[in-house]
């Protein structure tokens, strides 16, 4: 039923506006948050920068506010909190934030590149790709940065996490075959190489 609402919301004519928004300013869009709001990534100050406004266009606010490049904002289920991505520490680490852009805070650490960050379905944890073994594996912490751990490595490229609706399973895209293929892999069992 939640999900049909959804569907329902996302073919509304305010955010059929907001996306045309989103689409003149450029930038990549993040699904619209519990709270309403649609979050993307515009480089219309000068650097990638993480702005959220309503369905209908209105209230157009920047919630990064930061020199370095902010991009794959992603909302928690309840649209209470945005994980991101920035560079503000040299290298790209995952953060979060509160829906309104307030307690920004780093929650990975490290001089490699962590991206694409997305919340398990009870906002317990995220699932994200970093290359900091040399490769692009799939990692999983809590939702405070703890507790880290790779579930899916492998020489060739693994990105692109995305939880099942119960929270059972990941689904990435993984080149370990020579093409790109979507893998499953339980993010509580030990990982799969």
């Amino acid at each position: 039923m939640a999900r049909r609402r959804r569907l329902a919301a996302l073919a509304s004519a305010p955010l059929a506006a907001a996306l045309t928004l989103v689409a003149a300013v450029g930038g990549a869009l993040a699904s619209p948050g519990a709270n309403g709001m649609i979050a993307f990534v515009t480089d219309r100050q000068g650097n990638d920068e993480i702005f959220a406004v309503n369905p209908d266009g209105s209230g157009l606010v920047n919630l990064s506010g930061n020199p370095a490049d902010d991009i794959d904002p992603a909302y928690s289920p309840d649209g209470a909190r945005i994980a991101f991505v920035s560079a503000r520490a040299g290298s790209f680490d995952v953060y979060v934030m509160d829906a309104d852009g307030s307690r920004q805070t780093r929650i990975t650490t490290g001089s490699r590149s962590d991206r694409f960050p997305t919340w398990s379905p009870d906002g317990a944890r995220i699932a994200y790709r970093s290359n900091r073994g040399g490769d692009f594996d799939i990692h999983v912490m809590n939702a405070d940065g703890s507790g880290d751990r790779i579930v899916a490595w492998h020489p060739g490229l693994d990105s692109e996490p995305a939880w099942s609706p119960d929270g059972s399973a990941l689904a990435f895209v993984s080149e370990r075959t020579g093409s790109r293929q979507i893998w499953l892999v339980n993010p509580d069992a030990p990982g799969i190489g």
